[in-house]
């Protein structure tokens, strides 16, 4: 389930798709926003920080030659 909901963050914005609907079985219907329980969001929270961080980090790098 992490990899769909992490596809779906990355990919759709959170907007559930068919596919997503599908394979996860979720309340929310299509073209609806993904709803993260809980006690998952501080996780994706830190993932998603972590990313930017990087991103950020090596596109410093890249300009600095």
């Amino acid at each position: 389930m992490r990899s769909l909901l992490r596809n779906l963050i990355g990919h759709r914005s959170g907007i559930v798709d068919a596919k997503f609907k599908d394979m996860s079985h979720c309340k929310e219907t299509i073209g609806q926003e993904y709803d993260i329980p809980d006690g998952q969001q501080e996780i994706y929270r830190k993932v998603a920080e972590a990313t930017g961080i990087a991103l950020i980090k090596a596109a410093d790098e890249a300009l600095q030659v």
